[in-house]
């Protein structure tokens, strides 16, 4: 009779320790793929963050270009632009003015 209970014993040791070593290596096994799959995960990310600096950077740029050419735009359509255009390309002057020819 104790032998009998002595192998039941070993008999159940040895299947609880076989049920922890499979329960061991499934969650390692999970843990690697969890471990993987975030890798990639990070990877994603760090790709987009590097895109979302340089989209940033090219905005910034943009940006500066933009602002400038509305200086340009505004300084090329304002009146004091078109009166030194008129005065020196066309030779044009304000009708209360005198106009004075030097002898050559």
């Amino acid at each position: 009779m104790a032998k009998k209970k002595n192998r039941k014993g070993k008999k159940r040791r040895r299947q609880n320790m076989s049920l922890f070593i499979i329960t061991a290596v499934i969650f390692i096994g999970v843990a690697l793929i969890y471990g993987i799959f975030l890798n990639k995960i990070m990877e994603k990310n760090e790709a987009k963050e590097i895109e979302l600096e340089e989209l940033e950077r090219e905005q910034k740029e943009k940006q500066k270009e933009l602002t400038k050419k509305q200086y340009e735009l505004n300084y090329y359509q304002s009146d004091e632009n078109i009166e030194k255009k008129a005065r020196e390309e066309l030779g044009l002057v304000m009708p209360q003015e005198i106009v004075f020819i030097p002898n050559n």
